[in-house]
């Protein structure tokens, strides 16, 4: 458990923190901005089309979890976060929380066909949708492919801006999430227990911390799977 601890905290800096020092100063610069950001506001609402040309909205996701990537088919990050997308569905399974969560694409900006062409080439996880209404985009405030946005089961945003899949912290963000914690303060609740863990090596004694070890210890294995899968996926 340790060995397998150690290579999750050095994936997470690493990822997260690109070698700099994880401390609340450099999660206040650069986590906590965008995570507060419209916290929650509804999202508005949209009518958009599924692949089968389906007319959807987002109410229609009520009494979810929504993990939303806007992302446009030029946008080769977008696409090639797509598998990382598909390996996070494994370990929200791990921990028994993947029916909890819906996986929705929302594509905007494009032709329907090139849109049609991306998702049968690279068949990325969840519900996909298609919006030929680019004021979508300022409406969800999305200045940037691909955006990830959480929203709780009641519409209400919880996160304009998390993590992408491929960022070691997200994991612990949608777990939180189920719990109806935001991750403006699950980030906090992350530093806590690395820095507890540092020291003690082992995490808090209080219920935070028997929660986040019940949780890590449900998806230690695939996480492992998944550090392993990466480093063959990105030295191909």
């Amino acid at each position: 458990m340790m060995r397998y601890f150690f290579v999750l905290l050095l994936s997470v800096i690493g990822s997260a923190a690109f070698g700099q020092e994880v401390d609340s100063a450099f999660i206040a610069k650069t986590y906590f901005p965008r995570f507060a950001q419209d916290t929650g506001k509804l999202l508005p609402d949209f009518r958009l089309v599924d692949e089968k040309g389906r007319e959807r909205t987002m109410a229609s996701f009520r009494g979810k979890i929504l993990y939303i990537d806007v992302w446009e088919t030029s946008c080769k990050p977008c696409i090639g976060n797509f598998p990382y997308a598909k390996q996070l569905r494994k370990r929200l399974k791990a921990a028994q929380i993947d029916t909890l969560i819906e996986f929705v694409t929302v594509c905007t900006g494009d032709s329907k066909i090139e849109w049609k062409k991306k998702l049968k080439e690279h068949k990325p996880d969840g519900v996909h949708l298609y919006a030929n209404d680019t004021l979508l985009l300022d409406s969800w405030k999305v200045n940037a492919f691909p955006t990830y946005i959480l929203v709780d089961p009641a519409g209400r945003i919880m996160c304009n801006g998390l993590y992408s899949p491929d960022e070691a912290f997200v994991d612990y963000a949608l777990y939180a999430a189920t719990k109806g914690i935001k991750p403006a303060q699950s980030v906090w609740t992350n530093l806590r227990q690395y820095q507890y863990f540092r020291e003690h090596k082992k995490y808090t004694d209080d219920a935070e911390g028997k929660d986040y070890t019940r949780w890590y210890n449900s998806v230690v294995k695939e996480l492992v799977a998944f550090f392993q899968w990466r480093q063959k996926w990105e030295n191909r």
